[in-house]
């Protein structure tokens, strides 16, 4: 899938795997943090002041239902953005976008990119399923395993956003955290590893901490084609706004499904999973092959007449057979 490399000795390394997992920490802190920040300043506004005692802090806190509130995990994923790329800019110096690739893409390589977000959701809701069923029979009689479901926010999620508009949603829990996790992982922790350890192992680790950050392990495995893709989209285009754009409309779409109930019936029948593995092969082969520059596409995109090859033809029915499969799996569960 990923043509091999060799470390890049020629620029600055960038961070290696002890300092990885170290802002994989920071990442988390800052998580942390934002919210501890916001605590602070509705217990100032409320009492004038900090408040006298603990007790009288807790009780606010328990009386505004802050640990079921929206406000808190907006704040969380927006706030934590003032600590991540100041820190990332230090880390880096001055060439701050150069080294993280804050370069324009090439707008044809980014939309055949963006046509595989809706596979993506397919295969990771299909491994998520799967990968819950093992997780639920493997923790079921191990209380410290158990324990750890209590990360899964997954399931809090909808309870609290419910009453929340879908713009405030978006910007909170797509373009929050497609803009940080991006930064941190793809674009400075991801960097370091490629030029260090070459470009299968870098992101193949690189992808292991960002999904071993989202904590829940059947969430974290089910990120997992999602992190691997991002990583060759941003490979193949050069830019990290590439994997910053898909990362937000997945985001996006979640949201959506989310928040409206009939879009929440995302199929992951054995066709619709088939037809996505297709789908998103027949993507990462044509951003592989630098299909823009193909004689016969460039004579298409021109409007030349041409003749369509084997290799359009599978690529064609490959996206015709997911978008058939899919609209077909939720016209007849509906």
């Amino acid at each position: 899938m990923f043509a091999y490399s060799e470390p890049d000795e020629r620029r600055p390394p960038g961070p290696g795997l002890l300092e990885s997992c170290g802002w994989v920490l920071f990442f988390l802190f800052a998580q942390v943090a934002a919210a501890a920040g916001l605590i602070v300043v509705l217990l100032v506004a409320a009492y004038g002041g900090w408040p006298s005692d603990a007790d009288t802090a807790m009780q606010l806190l328990l009386d505004i239902n802050l640990d079921s509130d929206f406000l808190l995990i907006g704040v969380t994923q927006l706030g934590a953005l003032f600590l991540i790329v100041p820190a990332v800019r230090l880390r880096t110096g001055p060439a701050f976008r150069e080294r993280l690739q804050l370069i324009r893409p090439d707008t044809r390589n980014l939309l055949l990119a963006v046509g595989a977000i809706a596979p993506l959701a397919v295969l990771s809701k299909a491994l998520f399923g799967w990968v819950m069923a093992q997780w639920s029979m493997m923790s079921s009689g191990v209380p410290a395993l158990e324990r750890l479901n209590e990360l899964n926010t997954l399931n809090s999620l909808p309870g609290v956003s419910a009453n929340e508009p879908f713009l405030i949603l978006v910007i909170a829990l797509a373009v929050g955290p497609a803009l940080g996790e991006e930064i941190i992982f793809r674009g400075l922790i991801g960097s370091g590893l490629l030029r260090r350890w070459g470009t299968v192992l870098g992101v193949m680790i690189t992808s292991v901490l960002f999904a071993g950050a989202h904590a829940f392990p059947p969430h974290a495995v089910s990120l997992l084609p999602l992190a691997f893709f991002l990583h060759y989209a941003l490979l193949r285009t050069g830019s990290l706004w590439t994997p910053i754009v898909l990362h937000c409309l997945n985001n996006a779409l979640a949201v959506a499904m989310m928040k409206y109930p009939l879009l929440g019936r995302l199929p992951d029948s054995s066709l619709v999973v088939v037809a996505a593995v297709l789908y998103v092969g027949v993507v990462v082969v044509l951003l592989g092959g630098r299909w823009e520059h193909r004689p016969r596409v460039r004579a298409m995109l021109s409007g030349g007449g041409t003749r369509i090859g084997w290799l359009d033809a599978v690529a064609g029915g490959c996206i015709v057979g997911f978008t058939t499969a899919f609209v077909w799996s939720v016209v007849t569960a509906g």
